[in-house]
Formats: C-alpha cells, structure tokens, sequence
C-alpha cells in the first residue's frame, strides 16, 4: 500500500490496466454529455424559432385575432423591453 502526501499527484492507471467498469464509466459519462448538449441544442433552436417568428410576426401585423396578443407575445416583448430597452 502507497501512502499518498499532501502534494503527491494522485495514482491514475496506465490505459492498458483499465478494467471494464472504468470504460463502462467512461462510456455513461460521454452518453449523459451527448444528451445534455442535444438537449440544450434543442431548447436553443426552438428558443431561436419562437423569436424569429414573433419579431416577423410584429414587424408584418400577422394576428390570427386582431388586437389579441398571446402570452408568449406579451412575455417576449417584456424580456425584449427590459433587456434592450426597446
């Protein structure tokens, strides 16, 4: 048994001693990145989407009820106003 001191690096395994929990680990860690960047690419596209088409949907007049904003209108246009002070 090594005892380890304060400022020793720490022991890694050489990757020819890797067994095949470490890989298993390896593999689940990469997955769960892959699925937390699709995820957070996802919600970026869509966030993207929803802006273009209410900015094309106020700069063109499109309203299926005239004079009747959805929440998603007026919820906008507030982050919109107090982020940009437009």
């Amino acid at each position: 048994m090594k005892i380890i001191h304060k400022y020793d690096p720490l022991p890694t395994m050489p990757p020819h001693q890797r067994d095949d929990e470490d890989e298993f680990v390896e593999n689940e860690r990469f997955g769960l990145f892959k699925d937390v960047f699709a995820l957070l690419f996802f919600a970026f596209i869509t966030f993207i989407t929803i802006a273009i088409i209410l900015e094309l949907k106020h700069e063109y007049n499109i309203d299926l009820l005239k004079g009747i904003n959805t929440p998603f209108d007026n919820i906008y246009f507030e982050i919109k106003k107090l982020c940009f002070g437009i």
